[in-house]
């Protein structure tokens, strides 16, 4: 009886999935198979290009474009794949948010990349002026 049960359940739901939830993270991927991922947030990144192309360069894999991105990324993400031939696949995610993967360049076997997130740098942010202004009561009273 319990053959026939999941007999069932198969046809009615589909076989068992290995992590799915990481693969709808990651457009279709797994973790493990992933050199470089970037989320929604650093899409403006100043190194992002940059860090792409070296990626792409360096490694052979498909490169995986959220659909729902601006196309001037979509179009500089194609244009950099097909520089250096490879493949890619556009493919319709999760709703985007700040922390949804938006791009995967993946190997088709596991390469456990330690760190495959895309790290933007660190804007170091200038004052305008180093001089400090005084108060309005320091202005007033003329006080230092």
């Amino acid at each position: 009886m319990k053959d026939v049960q999941d007999y069932l359940e198969k046809g009615m739901y589909g076989g068992p999935q290995i992590k799915p939830d990481e693969k709808r993270r990651y457009l279709g991927n797994f973790l493990e198979r992933c050199y470089l991922y970037v989320e929604n947030k650093d899409q403006k990144a100043d190194n992002l290009w940059e860090q792409l192309e070296d990626t792409l360069q360096k490694n052979e894999g498909t490169l995986y474009i959220h659909q729902q991105i601006p196309t001037t990324i979509q179009d500089r993400c194609i244009q950099l794949a097909q520089k250096y031939q490879r493949p890619f696949t556009m493919v319709n995610g999760l709703p985007l948010a700040d922390d949804t993967v938006i791009l995967v360049y993946a190997a088709k076997e596991a390469v456990h990349v330690e760190n495959p997130c895309f790290q933007a740098k660190e804007k170091q942010e200038q004052s305008l002026s180093t001089k400090e202004h005084p108060s309005f009561w320091q202005r007033l009273f003329h006080k230092k």
